[in-house]
């Protein structure tokens, strides 16, 4: 695993993620404005997905990436270990 590359995103998607709440919090985003939180959602997201996903490329690897296999590992939600249900 590239521990470097896999905490830069996880940090990442703690940023954004932290900018969604405090914007709630302070009434940044409107109550109603689902399409400003889905959009910040996304990102954070594609963070957290593209952290998994590219875990075990190197760096050369990572630098070379295509931008269409980036936007695919950002975009792929991985089945960890089977389907979650809440009972």
């Amino acid at each position: 695993m590239n521990l470097g590359h896999v905490t830069f995103e996880l940090s990442e998607a703690r940023m954004h993620l932290d900018e969604v709440i405090r914007d709630l919090r302070e009434g940044a985003i409107e109550p109603n404005d689902d399409m400003d939180v889905q959009v910040r959602l996304e990102h954070v997201l594609d963070h957290l997905c593209f952290a998994w996903s590219s875990r075990d490329l190197t760096p050369e690897q990572l630098k070379n990436l295509p931008q269409s296999e980036f936007e695919r590992l950002a975009n792929t939600v991985p089945d960890l270990h089977g389907q979650r249900v809440i009972p």
